[in-house]
């Protein structure tokens, strides 16, 4: 859940009222830009979930998330890797060795038997494995699979199964959940998601207040410049119309005294 402050001193909070008509209006606003393509996009670049893993059983395909016993490094990859959607399959055989099989989209099959920090290369992305201290232990003749997902691709993921909504009439708050099988998902994506929202009203804030001081610092130059002409001016009248100054003269006459 997401509290709105009603703070009218701030620069943003007054354009914001001045903009939206009414608290109400303000509110739904913010539920959209919470929801938009950008800030999903932002929140899971947050996120340790460029590759998807899963554990293979007997019954079900489990997805590890960050537990996963191995992590992926991919060392390169060519500007077409990301259209190439591959499922690798992995067995660890013991002795910090894998076979990894690996079948694209038309059916071109791979293998490869590597050991633990050993590059290898598939349609163009070559990667290595390492251990994931933080992650599972491996098992000999365990089943793994992974892949490299797209921004597109997780974008639809998150899009789909977020719900975000106001608290209510009269109530400052933003209500947002997430659906997901794993429960760290679920977490890391909302926290994330609110991180970056908070984050990204703090920046608007701070442009809108860097924008308000411009224009002020714009205007009072303008202003400068426009006295300086006028004095001009009137200097020049008064030349021009033998205009004497009765204030410098005073003085004259009281410096002769």
């Amino acid at each position: 859940m997401i509290k709105l402050e009603s703070d009218q001193s701030s620069v943003t909070d007054y354009l914001s009222i001045d903009v939206f008509e009414g608290f109400k209006d303000q509110i739904l606003t913010e539920v959209q830009v919470i929801q938009s393509r950008s800030i999903i996009e932002k929140a899971i670049q947050n996120m340790p979930i460029e590759i998807s893993y899963y554990a293979v059983g007997t019954l079900k395909t489990t997805e590890l998330y960050n537990k996963s016993p191995f992590i992926v490094i991919p060392e390169q990859r060519d500007s077409l890797a990301a259209t190439k959607k591959i499922l690798y399959a992995v067995e660890y055989q013991g002795n910090n060795k894998f076979i990894i099989d690996a079948i694209n989209l038309e059916g071109k099959k791979f293998k490869r038997k590597v050991r633990m920090g050993q590059s290898f290369e598939v349609e163009g992305t070559r990667m290595r494995i390492e251990r994931n201290t933080g992650g599972l232990q491996l098992v000999q003749g365990g089943q793994y699979q992974y892949k490299f997902n797209s921004i597109s691709g997780l974008y639809k993921r998150f899009k789909e199964n977020l719900f975000v909504k106001d608290g209510g009439k009269g109530v400052q708050i933003i209500n947002v959940r997430y659906q997901d099988i794993h429960p760290k998902i679920v977490s890391d994506f909302i926290n994330a998601l609110c991180s970056v929202y908070v984050n990204e009203d703090i920046e608007n804030k701070s442009k809108a207040a860097s924008q308000t001081l411009e224009f002020i610092e714009e205007q009072l130059r303008d202003l400068s410049v426009k006295v300086q002409l006028s004095e001009v001016d009137i200097e020049n009248f008064k030349k021009k119309n033998d205009i004497v100054d009765l204030t410098q003269n005073s003085i004259i006459n009281l410096e002769a005294l």
